[in-house]
């Protein structure tokens, strides 16, 4: 069985807002949750817990973006949703 290993950035609770990549910032929002290995059964990581207000503003903010992805024409957004799958292929040892 491969070792399991927890990507460097997890414990910050990543998300995009207003077109970029953030963190959850510590200690203002301190409440986390276990991150668990079902292989072993063993927390390997915590990640900070999102107040409610923050995910409200992320989807709110996505839900603006998402006019704007509609009118990129199908074969351009394929084209993206196929680079991103490139890339978990690549990364999934981080998964």
């Amino acid at each position: 069985m491969a070792p399991y290993t927890v990507h460097k950035s997890l414990d910050q609770g990543l998300y995009f807002l207003d077109g970029q990549r953030k963190t959850i910032e510590k200690p203002k929002y301190s409440r986390e949750f276990d991150v668990f290995e079902p292989r072993i059964g063993k927390v390997v990581a915590k990640c900070p817990i999102a107040p409610k207000e923050l995910v409200d503003r992320v989807c709110t903010d996505a839900k603006k973006a998402q006019p704007a992805w509609g009118k990129i024409v199908p074969m351009e957004r394929a084209k993206v949703l196929l680079k991103v799958a490139d890339i978990i292929r690549v990364k999934t040892f981080l998964l």
